[in-house]
């Protein structure tokens, strides 16, 4: 998710246009940095472990909000 951010970032709609291999010598710092990021980090592993959490959290907080608007339409609707 980082690197494709940074990607679209650096690149934006000019990488759909742009010839196999053109942002190489460019980009591969980039991923170089990242590989040593989350090769050689400790908190690398946190970080992740803890987005995937938020992601679940967030998701079971967006289905219990669906949950109960869909019985407040349906409450609606019995009237």
């Amino acid at each position: 998710e980082d690197i494709h951010s940074k990607f679209l970032k650096a690149y934006g709609r000019s990488a759909q246009t742009a010839l196999a291999y053109a942002m190489n010598d460019e980009f591969s710092r980039v991923l170089n940095q990242q590989i040593d990021y989350y090769s050689n980090n400790p908190n690398a592993d946190q970080i992740n472990r803890m987005k995937g959490e938020l992601s679940q959290v967030l998701l079971s907080f967006f289905l219990f909000n669906t949950q109960i608007i869909f019985l407040d339409l349906c409450s609606q609707i019995m009237k």
